[in-house]
């Protein structure tokens, strides 16, 4: 099976360009975009705020890893409309041929748990740069299809993850784009939606993430860097707040600084520093109990110069001071940054 991040001929190297940047950015590192225990479905019978309350999630099961378990197959789609020059010889096969550009569209609505589309082309008649063309929507090309890039063999599949496409209604369209001579004739088929349980791949099945409310296209609902898995079942937090304690500090940076990210009067805060007598400058900061920090210091706000004047210094609670004693003489000021360093 072969997915696509495809190989077009030079004359469409500004489409491959942007189809390999939104496959990158996008579907690989989606950022594409969170209560507590009490909160947690798993004891039950506690909504999130403005929520109604929801009944005990069964036990998690183990998932596949990409595109979570698949669905059964879908038949393949047929009843495509047409321009150009096309055949349909058997259902749900088109023959596009080049005279101009030709091609099939529908418009269809993709379910909310939808993982890919599959469908398989062959240029059966070589062109001069031609290519097929796979979108959905308004959004960038799912597929730029060159031919030379696939063997003229057999019909070849391809796979293209719309994950998060998921509840749109958009034209779906494969289309030959003619260039040079009227040369190329390609064949697709077998197109098909597919869905699966767990489409985003956080470990949730999709009558879980309904459950919680949770978004089954991505497996970080909030964008706070916790999946919603992790949030929902191991740090007990919001999946759909990205500070669930509403305290100002989010839930991934509660959990690195080790303060309880559903309790607001847990927080790594640093209090007012204290010049002393002898030009020495003491910090104080919210500290945890195992935990170690870094000071950086700078003589500007924007820290665009900064040193580290000291490191691997171990946390006490409730609070952790520590003197600079070499603060430079005569300086009028001085910027500190007090840092976690992660374990």
């Amino acid at each position: 099976m072969t997915f696509a991040t495809l190989l077009p001929s030079s004359f469409i190297d500004q489409h491959k360009y942007a189809t390999e940047w939104y496959i990158q950015t996008i579907i690989s590192n989606p950022n594409t975009y969170s209560e507590g225990w009490y909160y947690s479905p798993f004891p039950g019978g506690h909504a999130f705020p403005g929520g109604t309350p929801q009944a005990p999630l069964a036990a998690f099961a183990p998932v596949a890893a990409f595109g979570g378990i698949a669905a059964s197959p879908p038949p393949p789609m047929s009843g495509f409309s047409t321009f150009g020059t096309v055949a349909e010889p058997t259902t749900g096969s088109y023959t596009l041929t080049e005279q101009g550009n030709a091609g099939i569209y529908q418009t269809v609505t993709l379910p909310m748990n939808v993982s890919t589309l599959k469908f398989r082309v062959q240029f059966t008649q070589p062109g001069d740069g031609d290519y097929i063309e796979v979108s959905f929507g308004d959004h960038l090309s799912l597929a730029l299809i060159a031919d030379g890039s696939i063997g003229r063999a057999g019909l070849v599949e391809f796979e293209v993850p719309v994950v998060h496409y998921g509840g749109e209604t958009g034209q779906l369209l494969f289309k030959l784009n003619g260039l040079g001579a009227d040369t190329a004739v390609a064949v697709v088929d077998s197109i098909t939606v597919n869905t699966a349980d767990d489409a985003d791949g956080d470990g949730l099945t999709f009558a879980q993430e309904t459950a919680l409310g949770t978004d089954p296209r991505y497996h970080d609902s909030d964008a706070d860097g916790l999946d919603d898995l992790y949030e929902a079942s191991v740090s007990m937090t919001n999946p759909l707040q990205p500070d669930s304690d509403g305290d100002g500090m989010g839930d991934a940076a509660e959990l690195t600084a080790g303060t309880n990210p559903n309790l607001p009067t847990s927080r790594f805060i640093a209090y007012t520093p204290v010049r002393n007598a002898n030009g020495s400058v003491t910090l104080t900061w919210a500290a945890v109990a195992g935990k170690t920090y870094t000071i950086y210091r700078s003589a500007s706000a924007d820290f665009a110069n900064n040193d580290v004047v000291a490191s691997a210094l171990l946390g006490s609670a409730p609070q952790t001071s520590w003197t600079d004693s070499t603060v430079p003489a005569g300086a009028a000021a001085m910027f500190y940054v007090v840092q976690v360093e992660e374990e």
